[in-house]
């Protein structure tokens, strides 16, 4: 029941005394940290059902909560970062103030995901809208679990990916997914891709310009169920292994077109990728780069 999560280094709102009862609490890497890192939440004035009945069949309604994560000093992720903000599901805002440091993370993995890779149906499709700022490093290990999806727009413009190795579903299933840049990725190292834009029914175009696919090994899943999604990507490795389904149910809209450019030696691989299409995915061969 979080709505909005606030990084900064603002410290005057913070809780006199900082404990359970005035919900504020320590979130220090440890208690020898001499610089603290608190969180605490703030009544939004807002609610949300919960999925629960009272005796009259009534549902019942809980707060919605800000939360502030606030430190005098830098904050730095911690390094494993899996799912943390994957079963937020009333979250509309997440700001990071470019005070979320990730230079020593390790794992984001299912950071943002908001898909059931179990077969389970996603209980809720309510929109609403996350703005990222944040300029940090970007690490995705994997992927898995079912969250609720409410992303329609993202702004990763600013993160820093040139240590990532695999992408693999890092916005799988955002089925809501509107807007998202991607500008300043660097993809150079990444070695995985597979699922990266799984599911992502509502994406209508992609800028995929800056994508360094030349280390590829994976690309499986990669557009798959991208009905409506028109973009190019560059094709720079002869060499991928793994791409099976990359194009299926991609494309499929009457103002799709997914255009898929290639380096002279994976021209066959480019004609292999193409015939995971479905057949009605409006996916082309472009050209020789």
């Amino acid at each position: 029941y979080i709505r909005m999560i606030n990084f900064s280094n603002d410290l005057s709102n913070l809780p006199e005394t900082c404990n359970d009862t005035n919900l504020c609490f320590d979130v220090s890497n440890g208690p020898s940290q001499i610089r603290k890192v608190y969180a605490y939440l703030v009544d939004s004035g807002l609610t949300a059902g919960t999925n629960t009945y009272d005796d009259n069949g009534s549902e019942i309604l809980s707060p919605l909560y800000n939360l502030y994560i606030v430190s005098e000093a830098p904050i730095f992720a911690p390094a494993d970062c899996s799912f943390m903000f994957s079963n937020f599901n009333n979250l509309e805002i997440l700001n990071f103030n470019n005070n979320f440091n990730t230079s020593l993370t390790t794992s984001m993995k299912g950071m943002f995901a908001s898909v059931r890779l179990d077969g389970g149906e996603m209980v809720n499709n309510t929109k609403s809208r996350i703005m990222l700022l944040a300029n940090d490093e970007y690490e995705y290990i994997d992927f898995g679990g079912g969250f609720n999806n409410k992303i329609v727009e993202l702004d990763l413009s600013n993160f820093n990916t040139s240590s990532v190795t695999t992408m693999q579903g890092v916005f799988g299933g955002c089925s809501s997914l509107t807007s998202l840049d991607l500008s300043g990725f660097n993809t150079s190292n990444v070695l995985n891709m597979s699922s990266i834009f799984y599911k992502c029914f509502s994406l209508t175009s992609l800028d995929l310009s800056s994508f360094n696919t030349s280390n590829i090994e994976n690309m499986s899943y990669m557009f798959r169920d991208c009905s409506k999604l028109q973009t190019q990507i560059n094709i720079m490795n002869a060499n991928v292994t793994n791409y099976g389904y990359m194009f299926s149910g991609a494309a499929t809209d009457p103002n799709a077109k997914i255009t898929v450019n290639y380096i002279a030696a994976a021209s066959t691989l480019v004609d292999n990728m193409i015939a995971t299409k479905s057949a009605n995915s409006n996916i082309v061969k472009g050209k020789q780069i």
